[in-house]
């Protein structure tokens, strides 16, 4: 570095140093300074309004109301049994029916469902009544699947965007028709079906049918504890406003 001419011996308190200066023949330059930006070149972005998220189980909040009231601790109750039919359900259909007993002990042992111990025997007669029925045995045959995962967006009457997701308790994919349950473990079939689940149903059904269009499809309600099914018809399914009755929830 000394031998370089462009290289300078400078004295400082820590000794002598060198520094590196321009090259010989090499020009100083300053660089050149940026000139500020008008913000008034710029036009406001255009702002849109966020569109609506709602699950279809819980959109109509309106709706649920209507449903018979519970006490807090039977409700928590009758949620985590709830939990377990459908975790049952999700995975006993595939499994011969010797295993059943023994995967769904594994299940109950958890400690997310052990409070159900005393339980137990009643929920897993009442899972092998439903996988045990012809009547039943369809919706859990090789073409169907469990806990589907569905989201879409529905447009509202004033063109605003809903985007819906949720989650189908079974799904059946024939060539000409799909086929949607949702299970509901109350002790007893409501009569009439209340208007929250119909909507619910309504919800997955016209997101199916874009995904869909030329296949009929159907919806219906399995309440595992009678164990009944319950189809809904296309008049009910339609009569459901789903985009008004999500921006009322």
């Amino acid at each position: 570095l000394a031998a370089m001419p462009e290289t300078k011996r400078v004295e400082r308190e820590i000794g002598e140093v060198l520094r590196l200066g321009s090259p010989a023949g090499t020009a100083k330059t300053k660089m050149p300074i940026a000139t500020p930006i008008k913000a008034t070149r710029f036009a406001p972005a255009p702002t849109e309004e966020m569109p609506l998220r709602r699950t279809p189980s819980a959109m109509f909040a309106a709706e649920e109301a209507i449903l018979p009231a519970q006490a807090p601790g039977a409700r928590a109750s009758g949620k985590l049994r709830g939990m377990f039919v459908h975790r049952l359900l999700e995975v006993l259909p595939a499994r011969v029916p010797s295993e059943r007993a023994a995967i769904a002990r594994a299940l109950a042992n958890l400690p997310i469902y052990c409070v159900l111990l005393p339980e137990f025997e009643a929920l897993l007669r009442e899972i092998n009544g439903i996988l045990d029925d012809a009547e039943f045995s369809p919706l859990f045959g090789s073409d169907s699947r469990a806990e589907v995962p569905l989201a879409g967006v529905l447009r509202q009457d004033d063109g605003r965007k809903l985007i819906v997701s949720g989650q189908i308790d079974r799904l059946l994919v024939t060539p000409d028709a799909i086929f949607i349950v949702d299970y509901k473990t109350n002790r007893e079939v409501p009569n009439p079906v209340p208007r929250a689940y119909v909507a619910q149903m309504a919800a997955y059904r016209r997101l199916l049918i874009d995904i869909f269009p030329n296949r009929r499809t159907e919806a219906a309600l399995l309440f595992t504890a009678v164990p009944r099914l319950v189809r809904l018809s296309e008049s009910q399914l339609n009569a459901i406003d789903i985009t008004r009755s999500a921006q009322v929830a």
